[in-house]
């Protein structure tokens, strides 16, 4: 607010008290700011009956008003032509009039000065002084409008009480002429409750006006020229309908508190010729007999900015419509409330960058020609700008008249703004915004502006808090104080019982979470992810603070006060998202407590089903209309909060990382690396790259006997290309294995047909052998993910930089879009670096506003001529619809849809549209190539009997799973190379299901371990004598068991077992073998001795085998081991077995 210094001085007024004028920041709270508060010494207090004096100019909602303010302060309000002694005398008027007011100004030697200043509006004065013995009150305006403003200020003053109010003198003015909102967004229109309450609200804010054009309307827009309907049905009332009796009820409420409600037709081009006119002026007429008194006509979104020779047709429309409201309703002497203010016009190119620089400026030189008085609106450089100087600058230049500003703020009708809403103050909401996001700052005098007018939120309630800030704005550009203003906002909008909860809540109402909350969840994610403790206690309660606050805000559903009702009604889902999130929080941090492992799953299943919730759960869901016309279509959006920090806090790092210990931990590698049998080498880097796979080291190692020196690679995938030195095979075997248990022998010279694991050498000989493993010796080729190299996409702008390069950027935010709707054969391609045997495609399609079309192909070539249609992965589907159940919700925005391929050599993959939606856009955020062939490999470690990849049961997230209505198998294939003891399965026991679970050595027999039968259920292969199992397989009958997690626990048993490292004879007919997870010792001859030796030659156990030709050996505790066995006739061996 200004300050100013007032010299000291004597006002003696008639019968005169002396009253001394200071200087002060603020005599009274009242908003918007007021452009100069001077305090005059003393106070005052009304008397219980308040007599009000008016001029003859001042009208009856002026008057109506006052005793509104009054009579809500427990005032009793009479309304007399003089002064009545004794009691507080409240004089009204308008400056010049020279009615009791006015005159009564004079009398008090009121400065007037403020009511001439050039270029401000709404002009008046209140002054509070003592007659002697009790309060007078002063409001003199330069109308009798601005006099109904100063009432604003009063209204405020008496909310501290009617007694020993400090003597004041408020000058004050508006900086903006139009100051209000524009219902112009793509969504539900408010209901006529919401409309009302938000009338009075900006009677008390001194906001003037109410431009209404819901785009989903369609007696604006679709049924333009056809009379408001006298009836509706229920569902037309739900979406914005409006009858005759409810315009009528408006405009009652309109004129009440001195709103302006401009109503807007929306006729699309139909603004060139004589016969627009009269139409147009027909449905005006039609609005007039319902209350309307100003109009406005849109012409937004409709296209007709690309022909020159129609600009001279939109003037002469403008002019001649003006005109003639003109000869129709302001002729001489029409009473004021029968006249028409001037038109609003919302043009063709409403921001800059619309079109051309040269095709706006011819545009807007034609405009100009339109009467001065038409009010022309636009949204600066962009659609979602921020009021600004120099785009206001840029419209006078070129355009030659001061410009209002619709302002796209708080609004949220486009893409993932529909989840959101924007209850912070202003600054915050630039941040949140997405369409906006950056720190504009409002500038502290808009020049060139004639209004500014807020495109609010769907939830007009809410919007209420930002379209305060508005008000204050736009009355003092220089006094406006963003928190201040917001701060004062919430106990404006808020009855008292629920306003300081709803300050607390606000802050995790917004997109970006509160530094204080933020800071709490990374310190918990870290002493987590470090496996520290966790402060999990000042967690729970800011959790418990936010409960607190969101439960007492939820009174607000059966308050008293109408206006708090309907706010709790906006609020609703986004008041259940946070409260949810916040006992889903505490629900997870109080399973991590529990000691028990069923019990804890249980309890973390529990509470990530809530979490899961919030994607799906109508709790959380706000519907949209979107479009507009005559037939819009309903769109719902699960709503977001705090969404850059509790949400996912909630949603994905609570139930994938913050419980991964329960799980044992997996054997796995993210890039090829080294794998040895052999004691006492470390094993050598490995290089994987464009040129191919070898390890890379200059160090010779020496291999004994049945010793394997191999390159684990990350799945299982077709090498080729393998080069084996033609020294390497006098000594070692290429072997090769898919699971590191069952190993095979590739001949030299053979081709490796069948997809591996691991691969590489084993010393065959009966001798420790050296070997130098590098790219001479020994390398190979593996498949290597897809390059893109460009993009080619339809022809037609790109909107707002959203080209080519979003298809390929592996970024599932960004996307490619066309400023046109879409058509057949439009198609989105992409080319490989190189031709790359392609395995399968995942083509991304945005689903905001229904952008996404009927149908399509998803097509490679090699040659861009010849193409192949792609089946839908898992169907033998080619066309692609976004309704098939094999299409994957990513988010609100994006799903995707995963395509198989038969690995031929590709160079170009591309989205083919068979069946355009021609009324829609085409959003398409991504095609990706090999994208489960990278995860997967080949052969997948878990997989469904029809052959579909599982990534979700081996994932170590608990919060992903799997499961299928339809009878069916999951196998899952070990993965540790050693063997295995038990194998636990995570399932959700809450569902039905009959499972059984069987494993295999040789993936042919199948052996029994049991049924499925709870939360956790641990099968024990060591108990089934199949602990070198390869795989296990999940079978039910009807719907499946909800799978999360397949768990190995690896056992100390060797694998397999390697060639003698010792010898003493022929040791001809000495086997010793693996037996169900033990060693057996089997001989042709009659054993005599075993002994196990551990690697540091202490004997770990002594076998006397009494003759026997067969025994098993007892377990023992040790990594490596040596098995010494000698027979009766005199012939010894030496085994080495790994243990691990």
């Amino acid at each position: 607010m200004k300050r100013h210094v007032i010299p000291v001085c004597l006002l003696w007024a008639m019968g005169g008290l002396c009253t001394v004028p200071t200087y002060a920041d603020e005599v009274y709270t009242i908003y918007p700011v007021p452009q100069e508060q001077i305090a005059v010494d003393g106070q005052v207090s009304l008397t219980p009956t308040v007599n009000i004096v008016c001029d003859p100019t001042i009208d009856k909602y002026t008057k109506d008003r006052a005793q509104e303010v009054l009579t809500a302060h427990g005032i009793t309000v009479s309304f007399t032509d003089a002064a009545v002694s004794g009691q507080t005398n409240i004089y009204l008027g308008v400056a010049g009039s020279e009615g009791v007011a006015d005159q009564k100004a004079t009398e008090l030697g009121i400065d007037r000065s403020v009511l001439t200043k050039a270029g401000k509006f709404d002009r008046h004065i209140v002054s509070l002084t003592s007659d002697g013995a009790n309060a007078q009150l002063v409001i003199l305006g330069e109308n009798t409008d601005a006099t109904f403003y100063g009432l604003a200020s009063l209204e405020q003053m008496l909310d501290k009480g009617t007694e020993n109010l400090p003597c004041v003198t408020i000058n004050d003015y508006a900086d903006q002429q139009s100051r209000g909102l524009v219902e112009g967004y793509y969504g539900y229109p408010y209901t006529v409750a919401v409309k009302k309450d938000i009338m009075k609200f900006m009677a008390r804010y001194k906001l003037n006006t109410y431009l209404y054009g819901a785009k989903s309307d369609p007696y604006h827009s679709g049924y333009y020229l056809d009379p408001y309907p006298t009836t509706i049905t229920e569902q037309q009332e739900k979406n914005g309908w409006l009858t005759q009796d409810m315009f009528k009820e408006l405009t009652s409420t309109a004129h009440a508190t001195k709103v302006s409600f401009i109503w807007a037709i929306h006729p699309g081009l139909n603004t060139k010729t004589d016969q627009d006119v009269t139409d147009v002026m027909n449905k005006f007429k039609l609005m007039y007999d319902l209350g309307v008194r100003q109009f406005g006509v849109f012409t937004d979104d409709a296209g007709g900015y690309d022909n020159p020779d129609n600009f001279p047709l939109y003037t002469q429309f403008f002019t001649n419509l003006q005109n003639q409201i003109d000869a129709t309703w302001n002729t001489p002497g029409a009473a004021p409330a029968d006249t028409v203010k001037p038109l609003h016009y919302v043009p063709h190119v409403y921001n800059l960058t619309w079109t051309s620089q040269d095709n706006r400026q011819a545009y807007f030189k034609a405009l100009s020609e339109i009467p001065e008085k038409i009010v022309f609106y636009t949204t600066g450089y962009g659609v979602w700008t921020v009021p600004n100087n120099n785009d206001l600058n840029t419209m006078k230049n070129e355009f030659g008249r001061d410009v209002a500003w619709w302002w796209n703020y708080p609004c949220n009708d486009n893409g993932r703004s529909d989840s959101q809403i924007f209850p912070s103050d202003m600054y915050s909401n630039f941040i949140d915004m997405t369409q906006v996001n950056d720190n504009s700052r409002m500038p502290t005098s808009l020049e060139h502006c004639a209004g500014v007018l807020s495109n609010p939120m769907q939830q007009g309630e809410i919007s209420k808090i930002a379209l305060f800030s508005v008000a204050d704005y736009a009355w003092n550009n220089d006094g406006f104080d963003n928190m201040k203003s917001w701060e004062a906002a919430i106990p404006a909008i808020i009855s008292e019982d629920y306003a300081p909860a709803f300050r607390t809540l606000a802050p995790y109402l917004r997109d970006n979470d509160p530094s204080e909350l933020t800071t709490l969840i990374q310190r918990y994610k870290t002493s987590i992810e470090r496996g520290q403790e966790a402060d999990a206690a000042s967690l729970k309660a800011k959790m418990d603070e936010i409960i607190a606050a969101c439960e007492t805000v939820a009174g607000m559903e059966t308050s008293e006060v109408e206006s708090d009702r309907l706010f709790f009604n906006d609020l609703r889902p986004w008041l259940n998202l946070v409260h949810d999130m916040a006992t889903t929080v505490n629900d997870f941090l109080e399973a991590k407590d529990v000691d028990n492992l069923t019990d804890k799953w249980t309890a973390y299943l529990a509470a990530q089903k809530k979490a899961n919730a919030f994607a799906t759960d109508s709790r959380y869901t706000v519907e949209t209309l979107e479009s507009m016309g005559t037939n819009p279509t309903v769109g719902s959006y699960q709503v977001n909060a705090s969404a850059v920090t509790l949400k996912p806090f909630v949603t994905e790092w609570m139930g994938s990382k913050a419980f991964n210990d329960m799980f044992p931990e997996r054997q796995s590698i993210d890039a090829p690396t080294a794998y040895t049998t052999a004691d006492g080498i470390t094993p050598p880097r490995v290089q994987s790259n464009q040129a191919g796979v070898c390890m890379a080291t200059s160090t010779t190692y020496t291999l004994a006997p049945g010793d394997l020196l191999a390159i684990q690679l990350v799945a299982p995938v077709h090498v080729y290309n393998l080069t084996v030195a033609d020294t390497v095979y006098n000594h070692f075997d290429v072997v090769h294995s898919q699971n590191g248990k069952t190993w095979s022998t590739l001949a030299q010279g053979a081709v490796l047909d069948t997809p591996c694991k691991y691969i590489g050498l084993r010393n065959k000989t009966n001798e420790p052998q050296p070997l130098r493993p590098n790219r001479a010796t020994f390398r190979f080729e593996i498949p290597q993910p897809a390059t893109v190299s460009g993009a080619t996409i339809p022809s037609g702008e790109v909107w707002q930089n959203h080209t080519s390069n979003y298809l390929y950027d592996g970024d599932y935010s960004t996307f490619c879009v066309l400023n046109r709707n879409q058509i057949n054969n439009d198609a989105y391609q992409i080319t490989l670096s190189k031709a790359t045997p392609v395995y399968d495609v995942r083509v991304c399609v945005g689903t905001t506003n229904g952008d996404y079309m009927n149908s399509a192909f998803v097509q490679t070539s090699n040659d861009g001529q010849r193409w192949t249609t792609l089946r839908i992965k898992g169907t033998n589907i080619t066309n692609f619809t976004m309704e098939n159940e094999n299409v994957v919700k990513y988010s609100d925005e994006m799903s995707y849809c995963d395509f198989e391929a038969d690995g031929d050599s590709i160079r170009y993959v591309r989205l083919l549209v068979r069946n355009a939606n021609t009324s829609k856009w085409l959003r398409l955020y991504e095609i990706e190539v090999n994208k489960l062939y990278n995860e997967f490999g080949e052969v997948p470690t878990a997989m469904t009997n029809t052959g579909i990849g599982v990534t979700e049961v081996f994932d170590n997230q608990p919060s992903t799973y799997y499961s299928s209505p339809r009878t069916g198998e999951l196998t899952y294939n070990l993965q540790h190379p050693n063997l295995v003891d038990n194998v636990t399965v995570f399932v959700d026991a809450s569902s039905d299901y009959d499972a059984t679970v069987t494993a295999t050595r040789d993936g042919e027999t199948w052996i029994e371990l049991g049924e499925l039968t709870g939360a956790v259920t641990s099968f024990s292969l060591a108990d089934a004598h199949c602990t070198d199992a390869i795989a296990v397989k999940l079978r039910w009958t009807g719907a499946s068991p909800i799978v999360h997690e397949i768990c190995e626990e690896a056992s100390t048993v060797p694998v397999g077992i390697d060639k003698p490292t010792a010898v003493t004879g022929s040791a001809e007919g000495i086997e010793l073998t693996n037996n169900g997870g033990r060693l057996t010792v089997k001989s042709n001859d009659a054993i005599k001795s075993v002994a196990i030796y551990g690697i540091d030659g202490r004997v770990l156990a002594n076998v006397n085998a009494h003759g026997k030709s067969l025994i098993t050996l007892p377990r023992v505790a040790s990594q490596i081991a040596l098995v010494n066995v000698k027979t009766n006739s005199g012939q010894s061996a030496s085994y080495k077995v790994s243990i691990n």
